[in-house]
């Protein structure tokens, strides 16, 4: 499955592009992408959404810290 499959809604135009920043952050934070982590309530994080990358960010990592991640505070990219 491709992220755009998962992620293509036509009565919700954001959820790709909401999609693809948080995936991104995944990856960068852990090297592993929504494809490949169990899956999440991402409906759910796209509407508490507020459209900035910065939000989108604050979500993947709170995905990772449920899902066990432990980041040094001071690590952020």
């Amino acid at each position: 499955m491709e992220l755009a499959q998962y992620f293509t809604d036509p009565d919700r135009p954001t959820f790709l592009e909401f999609g693809k920043l948080v995936n991104a952050r995944l990856v960068k934070r852990c090297g592993l992408g929504i494809l490949d982590l169990p899956d999440q309530d991402y409906s759910s994080y796209h509407e508490d959404w507020d459209g900035t990358k910065e939000h989108a960010n604050d979500i993947a990592d709170e995905i990772l810290e449920g899902e066990g991640f432990d980041f040094d505070e001071d690590w952020d990219f």
